[in-house]
């Protein structure tokens, strides 16, 4: 079955939408990484808006996820702010904070936890990305923010266990960082990218050969069993559809090597998918 959720822009940023998720006419945000003249305009373009939103779930306040101004304003409209207490504590004097603050909408959490968000289940832990990075499970859909795979696939770990769902039924949807295709990729561009997001690439954020590797361990078959789709995102490789494609088929084989049965899917990226 394919997957309500909505990618606001393709392969690259993390900005991800149910529409009618809260109720009808109210939608639920995972972040807020869009292209394009706004966020308001990014929302439209899937048949939503600024004052659609009535939960908004933030990973991490870089600002390719968190725009601190906009984010005040849907508070100030009504929208629930959902955000880590100790990422928060982090934010700086960024404009808009106090507004957000005030607002009365800003709900802080703590670094691992269980609730509900509507009529969703909500599962949530803290992972290292410098600064502290959540990932989200809302109902059956599993969503990393830019958490390394290596951290959220470590099953010794009881908050990623839990978040993860281990016994195979939990878990339908992976929306997981790839930013890069593998280390030796990231060290055959180390010249481009340069020391630091050399580093940054390699520590912080997701790398596909991980995933691939996390589908041969005993302790995941289960869960990699019972996903229905992966969807690879926060894609920095360019170029992004080459990687794109390269991620898709390097999934694929593994997949198939170990019997499962998911889709990888990148919802809009129509070049990719015609690849």
């Amino acid at each position: 079955m394919k997957t309500q959720w909505r990618q606001l822009n393709p392969l690259s940023h993390s900005g991800f939408l149910l529409v009618d998720g809260a109720g009808a006419g109210e939608d639920i945000l995972i972040d807020m990484g869009f292209h394009g003249e706004s966020l308001d305009a990014a929302l439209r373009g899937h048949g939503s808006r600024l004052d659609r939103v009535a939960h908004l779930l933030v990973t991490h306040v870089d600002r390719d996820h968190l725009t601190m101004e906009v984010a005040a304003e849907m508070a100030a409209g009504g929208t629930e702010v959902i955000i880590g207490a100790e990422a928060w504590s982090q934010v700086g004097d960024r404009p808009g904070r106090r507004a957000l603050e005030e607002s009365g909408k800003l709900q802080l959490i703590t670094a691992a936890g269980a609730g509900a968000v509507a009529d969703h289940s909500l599962v949530w832990a803290t992972f290292p990305h410098g600064l502290p990075n959540m990932a989200f499970r809302i109902g059956d859909q599993l969503f990393s923010g830019d958490t390394p795979v290596t951290a959220l696939m470590n099953t010794e770990d009881p908050d990623a266990a839990n978040l993860l769902g281990l016994e195979g039924d939990c878990t339908r949807g992976l929306w997981i960082n790839t930013a890069q295709r593998s280390r030796a990729d990231i060290h055959s561009i180390a010249e481009e990218l340069g020391a630091h997001r050399v580093q940054n690439y390699l520590n912080n954020h997701g790398i596909a050969e991980d995933v691939v590797m996390a589908m041969d361990e005993p302790a995941l078959r289960d869960f990699f069993a019972g996903l229905e789709v992966i969807v690879p995102h926060h894609l920095r490789r360019v170029p992004l559809a080459e990687t794109a494609h390269w991620i898709r088929g390097e999934l694929t084989k593994a997949r198939d090597r170990h019997g499962f049965t998911f889709r990888i899917e990148f919802p809009g990226a129509a070049l990719v998918n015609e690849m």
